[in-house]
């Protein structure tokens, strides 16, 4: 009965372990497993060999098994041919459900549904083959419902940004000053990998085997100058947890999200901006401003956390994103707590009936494999600590000497800057 409490759980979210949800769920859980009494446990696999996941009669099923034994197989009943389509009936009402919910709350998806599965084909494989992704723009359907949990999650969505606004308002003066010191620190960084491009002018160094244009062409531009605007050799990426451990501190974060990409936007450096956070199976990827959208840093303000921190799915999606660059160098700015969490469990290795739980060293250990992926394809990833004392370990395990804490808001353009410089001068 526990195991079967424990698949119940997983699944279905039914808690079978408190004494009132037992007596609130003891109707429901009894047709479910009811269709079981029909199946003859002296197999033990009898339903998951025979029944393919359509619920039909499988040629590779328990009748191997009986010529080995010699002992005589009993077909499943269609009880339990019935339960298996309930299974997958009600699974598919599941998912459509959550994806409902996470399109209502987040946005609608940035990709055509076919597209975002190949997506998710390519991205969700290993222990994150039960999961899937979703990135989106913050678009939302033109009908937004009006009642349930959809409609309380955009309310408090709504007075989350209205608070990030109002708080960024209140400090602006000390975030301007945070902006103009982590310019300075950038140029003096990030500007010397930045090729100046020469181009015909009117004065400048003149060309000799041009002069002859301004003879017979009356074409007086035989010159040549360094263009006021380079040539960008390097793009930037910033991820931000949105994640429920983020509660509380989203002012603070939108802030320091905005800092960095309105700094780097006014040095020309094309930055995308986007917050991770994990619900149900989903890990959601929120972009806030893509590369050329050079006007929309402050649509960072609208960063809002719920939620669970799948950090090696998201690190693999902001891989994908960050594969949109076509920079010679490309920069991952991750603010993070450094605490992988998330309900949804690994996928099982074989021959295990459950995952390991996602959390503590087991999530560390996946966030600092996906690290050295994202280093493997030449994208090198910092990652700004904003956390716990418990949790300074596992942010060095994660990103190495890579990463930076910051305690303050003023403290931002003095670290960062120097998390820039340090990572640029070593090559990595």
């Amino acid at each position: 009965m526990e195991r079967v409490s424990g698949i119940l759980w997983e699944y279905f979210r039914f808690d079978c372990r408190s004494e009132q949800k037992r007596k609130e769920n003891r109707k429901r859980i009894k047709s479910i497993i009811r269709p079981f009494r029909f199946v003859r446990p002296a197999h033990g696999v009898i339903v998951r060999n025979t029944l393919n996941e359509h619920g039909q009669d499988s040629t590779e099923s328990g009748d191997d098994q009986c010529e080995k034994s010699g002992k005589a197989h009993k077909k499943p009943s269609d009880a339990a041919k019935g339960f298996c389509f309930w299974l997958e009936a009600s699974s598919k009402r599941r998912e459509e459900a959550v994806r409902s919910y996470i399109d209502a709350c987040y946005g609608i998806s940035m990709y055509a549904e076919q597209q975002n599965q190949a997506i998710c084909h390519m991205l969700c494989t290993g222990c994150h083959s039960t999961c899937s992704l979703h990135f989106t723009r913050g678009e939302k359907f033109l009908q937004v419902p009006d009642r349930g949990e959809s409609a309380r999650q955009l309310w408090e969505a709504r007075q989350q940004r209205k608070k990030n606004r109002e708080q960024f308002e209140a400090n602006r003066p000390e975030y301007e000053n945070s902006i103009r010191r982590l310019m300075e620190r950038i140029q003096n960084t990030l500007l010397v990998d930045l090729q100046p491009v020469p181009e015909k002018s009117r004065q400048g160094k003149m060309m000799g085997e041009a002069v002859w244009r301004a003879v017979y062409l009356e074409d007086d531009r035989v010159f040549l100058k360094n263009s006021e605007e380079e040539r960008q050799n390097v793009s930037v990426d910033l991820m931000l947890d949105a994640s429920a451990s983020r509660m509380g501190h989203e002012a603070v974060i939108a802030a320091q999200g905005y800092v960095i990409a309105e700094s780097l936007t006014r040095c020309g450096i094309p930055v995308q901006v986007y917050s991770f956070s994990t619900i149900q199976n989903y890990t959601v990827m929120r972009l806030f401003r893509g590369y050329e959208e050079k006007e929309k840093n402050r649509g960072i303000l609208d960063y809002v956390a719920a939620g669970w921190n799948r950090d090696g799915l998201a690190l693999r999606a902001a891989g994908h994103l960050a594969g949109q660059s076509s920079c010679e160098k490309r920069l991952l700015i991750v603010l993070t707590d450094a605490s992988p969490n998330d309900e949804q469990r690994m996928a099982p290795v074989s021959g295990a009936v459950r995952g390991k739980e996602y959390s503590g060293d087991v999530g560390i250990e996946d966030a600092a494999m996906e690290v050295r992926q994202l280093k493997k394809q030449g994208i090198r990833v910092m990652a700004v600590f904003y956390g716990l004392d418990s949790d300074l370990e596992g942010a060095r395990k994660i990103y190495g000497s890579g990463f930076v804490r910051i305690k303050e808001m003023g403290q931002l353009a003095d670290t960062v800057g120097n998390l820039l410089t340090s990572q640029l001068r070593s090559g990595r």
